[in-house]
């Protein structure tokens, strides 16, 4: 206990010195940083390079290389916003508080998509759930969302997620989140079906990040036009509750503005068939996802393997098979184009 919390000093003093660099310098870092960290992790870029050329064949390989290693650099960006959300979540002069998003009321952060079902949503007492992704500083959606008037006084923000692997990272995160107003249900928490069913009936909302994989129930839904799995748990009870859903995206447009694209999910309440419903909700999250990964490649991890999991064959490959499964895929592609 004695060494952890000694950890814990050092890096709590660390994440201080970071918060103290100014801002565009430490940027101008991470885009020296990207391709250093592509070297060093060269599993990762090969499965990042791979899963590029099956999405985006038209690109060439300097223009691949160049993502993957935006891509890294991405990762370090994003780890530094993170750190400094009370930052990225100030107000504009004239606003006092947050209360609406067509107000646009942040200096870094705007709003675009259905903006009034948004604040519809804001200004009612009903439950909600947000859908999002890997995209962008992902945890600034949470941090605007806490922002806002009526999440202070009518209902708290949770987020769903899976514990860091290291101790020391999980601690770091929930002071982080709690900082900023967001409390987590985490996945492997043995009580986390109950703390979500409790945060539900007291009509708070419920951030969850599901373009990955996990080891909990999947429904697969094309990506990219492959099959991937989503977690479908969270979206069995919104669906049997007729609970509002929402995807909600944030991409970075340069080093000091982001944009968090909201669309409200529709699905028929009335339809008594449950997966069809799950499947339509999937479809429009990951076609909305999908758009915005095209527009903003270098923002979205593909060093994840996002397809290594398949419908006829539902273990997980190790990264050796996973690889050769993509270089197969590829391959096969070729052959298509060829004849």
């Amino acid at each position: 206990m004695l060494l952890f919390n000694i950890k814990l000093t050092f890096a709590k003093l660390f994440i201080t010195f970071l918060r103290s660099l100014p801002r565009r310098q430490f940027f101008a870092f991470c885009d020296f940083l990207g391709p250093f960290i592509k070297r060093r992790r060269s599993k990762d870029a090969e499965v990042a390079k791979l899963q590029l050329k099956l999405i985006f064949p038209e690109k060439l390989n300097n223009e691949i290389n160049s993502i993957v290693s935006a891509n890294f650099s991405h990762l370090s960006k994003a780890f530094y916003e993170g750190l400094n959300l009370e930052q990225l979540t100030k107000l504009k002069p004239q606003f006092l508080e947050a209360t609406s998003a067509a107000e646009q009321p942040f200096e870094y952060v705007k709003f675009e998509g259905d903006i009034t079902i948004f604040n519809k949503y804001l200004n009612s007492d009903a439950p909600c759930v947000i859908l999002s992704g890997h995209i962008g500083c992902f945890e600034l959606i949470a941090a605007c969302a806490a922002k806002f008037k009526q999440n202070h006084t009518q209902r708290r923000l949770f987020a769903i997620g899976r514990n860091p692997n290291h101790d020391i990272l999980d601690s770091l995160l929930k002071d982080i989140r709690f900082n900023y107003g967001v409390e987590t249900i985490w996945r492997n928490d043995p009580k986390a079906i109950t703390k979500l069913l409790k945060t539900i009936k007291e009509k708070n909302w419920l951030a969850v990040l599901i373009d990955q994989d996990t080891e909990l129930e999947n429904f697969w839904v094309d990506f990219f036009g492959i099959p991937a799995a989503y977690p479908v748990t969270l979206l069995r009870y919104a669906v049997k509750h007729s609970i509002p859903l929402l995807s909600a995206f944030i991409v970075r447009e340069s080093d000091l503005t982001h944009t968090i694209h909201v669309t409200p999910i529709d699905y028929n309440t009335e339809s008594k068939d449950e997966n069809s419903m799950i499947g339509s909700i999937l479809s429009a999250y990951s076609a909305k996802l999908e758009k915005l990964i095209r527009k903003h490649p270098d923002q979205w991890p593909w060093w994840h393997r996002r397809w290594r999991r398949q419908i006829e064959d539902k273990k997980k490959k190790s990264s050796e098979r996973y690889i050769a499964w993509l270089t197969k895929k590829l391959q096969k592609k070729s052959l298509k184009q060829i004849f």
